[in-house]
């Protein structure tokens, strides 16, 4: 069982009258009334570490017992999102489960409530595995947005063993590597870098 989960049915335990259902409005001024708004469900194992290029404090989405239930504007939105979990290992040890970087980039039509698809996650290997190479995707009630997976690599641990050719070019070497490292939304945000220093007014005069 999820230790997460076992610590919540435990403080619930002792709270009363706390309501179970949370509600945090994730833009700023007057509300735009539900209309014009999408909510995005976020499960109690799911961080939202950004929204649309800025960061949501952990302060804002507070302790959490329950689902967390987000308004955003209705219209085009990036989301970057990270699993995590502490999993009960025996009686005496606990192990503290994270996967990388999960960006959804999703268009959210008003009136329409978002929920996160991913596979049941029952036990401690299942939530291993899945902090490695998880299947995450977005999914409203006609539309689903694929979560891109950005691992945890650590940079100090690029070792080329490549061809002669590579080991003249190191960098040419560990372009590739990165590249075959990336996920999609960190190519199509390379390939747009690329492009915009190709532009004329950045060619050397």
């Amino acid at each position: 069982m999820s230790y997460k989960n076992l610590l919540v049915t435990l403080i619930l335990s002792l709270l009363i009258g706390c309501s179970t259902q949370q509600n945090v409005r994730l833009y700023e001024g007057p509300s735009l009334g539900e209309n014009l708004e999408s909510k995005l469900v976020l499960p109690i194992e799911f961080n939202l570490l950004s929204l649309d290029g800025r960061e949501v404090s952990s302060f804002t989405q507070g302790f959490r017992n329950n689902d967390l239930n987000i308004q955003l504007p209705a219209g085009p939105h990036t989301l970057v999102i990270q699993y995590q979990d502490v999993w009960e290992v025996d009686d005496e040890n606990h192990e503290k489960i994270t996967s990388g970087k999960l960006i959804i980039e999703a268009e959210m039509k008003p009136r329409e409530v978002y929920t996160l698809s991913y596979p049941p996650l029952t036990t401690l290997e299942k939530a291993q595995a899945f902090s490695k190479k998880p299947n995450v995707s977005l999914k409203g009630s006609q539309h689903s947005f694929k979560a891109s997976h950005i691992k945890k690599d650590n940079p100090l641990e690029f070792n080329s063993q490549s061809a002669q050719s590579e080991v003249e070019l190191p960098r040419l070497a560990q372009l590739k590597y990165w590249w075959q490292q990336a996920s999609q939304h960190e190519r199509k945000q390379f390939i747009k870098w690329k492009n915009a220093i190709n532009q004329p007014s950045h060619s050397l005069q």
